[in-house]
C-alpha cells in the first residue's frame, strides 16, 4: 500500500513538469492578416458623402478585431501601389495587393451607383418624398488560394418624407446606409480554420 501511495505521489509531482514541457512545444498560431483596401466610390453622388466610406470602414474596424485578426490599413495598399509597377486588374489586383503588403485576406468594397428618386404624394396632406437605392459590392479574397471567400452586393433603399420643406439626399442616403451596416456585421465573414 505504501508503494502505491509513493508511486502516486511521484507521478503527481512529475505531471506539472510534463504538462509545462508540452505547453512549451506548442507554437502560438499567428493571427490572419486582413488588408482593407480603400473604398472605391462609383456612387455618382455630387455632394460630400465621405460619411458613407467612413461608416463602412468603421464597421470593418469593429468586425476585424485585434484579438482575431491583424488589420492592415488601406494606406499600406496606397504606399505599395506607389512603389510597385503593377497593372493588374480584377482578382489579380486583389491578390497582388495582398501579397504586396503581406496579407492573408483582402477586403475590397465598391459603393456602386446610388439611384435617387423624388416625388410628391398628393392627398389630404401633400408630402414630398425621396428614396435612395444604394448598392455596396464587397469581395473578400484569400490571397494564398486565390479564391473569393465572400462576394455579394448588399442593396438597401432608404426613404424619407416631409410635409413641409425639403427632403435631403443625405438624410435619405443615411437611412439606406443604416440598413446596410447591420447586414455588413451579419453577412460579411471570414472563417478562419482552427488548428
Amino acid at each position: 500500500m505504501k508503494k502505491i501511495l509513493l508511486m502516486m505521489l511521484v507521478l503527481f509531482m512529475l505531471m506539472p513538469a510534463a504538462f509545462a514541457a508540452s505547453l512549451e512545444e506548442l507554437e502560438p498560431v499567428p493571427l490572419p492578416s486582413v488588408l482593407v483596401m480603400p473604398i472605391s466610390d462609383n456612387s455618382e453622388i455630387k455632394d460630400n458623402h465621405q460619411y458613407i466610406s467612413d461608416s463602412i470602414t468603421a464597421r470593418y474596424n469593429a468586425k476585424f478585431t485585434k484579438d482575431k485578426f491583424v488589420l492592415i490599413p488601406g494606406q499600406s495598399y496606397i504606399d505599395w501601389v506607389k512603389q510597385s509597377a503593377t497593372s493588374a486588374t480584377g482578382d489579380a489586383r486583389l491578390i497582388n495587393a495582398g501579397k504586396g503588403v503581406g496579407a492573408k485576406y483582402v477586403v475590397a468594397t465598391e459603393i456602386q451607383k446610388v439611384v435617387i428618386k423624388r416625388g410628391i404624394k398628393w392627398g389630404f396632406i401633400t408630402k414630398k418624398w425621396c428614396t435612395a437605392e444604394m448598392p455596396v459590392k464587397i469581395i473578400i479574397m484569400d490571397v494564398e488560394s486565390g479564391r473569393k471567400v465572400y462576394e455579394s452586393v448588399i442593396t438597401e433603399t432608404g426613404k424619407k418624407e416631409a410635409t413641409v420643406g425639403f427632403v435631403s439626399d443625405e438624410a435619405t442616403i443615411k437611412t439606406a446606409l443604416a440598413a446596410i451596416e447591420p447586414r455588413i456585421d451579419k453577412e460579411v465573414t471570414i472563417t478562419v480554420p482552427q488548428k
